[in-house]
């Protein structure tokens, strides 16, 4: 019996939820939640960001970033320094650690996706991450609007 729509877009969100832990154990214990991760990602993308950012760009409240962000530097994965031209702003940077770890990892998310990507042609492929890009621009914030 074919699938609905519903059930269809339930299955997708069950494989996304489940991609974080499926990392987390390869992390040795150095980070305490999978979303952690994403801050990671999110730094190596970022170099040099604030945690004003972070907030913006994760939709977790300043008081969420700044938890997560305070294990992480305890964990000895970020740094945090003062910035040259606006000493009020407080930059993040990746430590060797941090660094290492995130690409690790990232290495571990582009394995897993091109093995789900296995039966899809090139063009399928950008057609999928052109939808996706829009998808996630409709979205709206999860802490602000659901």
């Amino acid at each position: 019996m074919p699938k609905n729509d519903f059930e269809i877009l339930n299955e997708f969100s069950d494989v996304i939820r489940s991609i974080y832990p499926r990392f987390f154990s390869s992390t040795d214990g150095r980070l305490s939640s999978p979303s952690q991760a994403g801050y990671l990602h999110y730094i190596l993308d970022h170099d040099g960001c604030s945690q004003h950012d972070i907030t913006n760009m994760r939709y977790n409240s300043p008081a969420t970033v700044s938890e997560k962000l305070s294990y992480l530097e305890k964990q000895g994965l970020i740094v945090r320094e003062r910035s040259k031209t606006d000493r009020r702003k407080v930059c993040l940077h990746l430590s060797d650690g941090g660094r290492d770890l995130a690409m690790r990892l990232r290495e571990q998310y582009y394995t897993f996706f091109q093995t789900c990507l296995t039966d899809f042609s090139e063009a399928e492929q950008k057609e999928l991450f052109r939808l996706l890009e829009k998808f996630v621009s409709n979205c709206p914030p999860f802490s602000k609007e659901i």
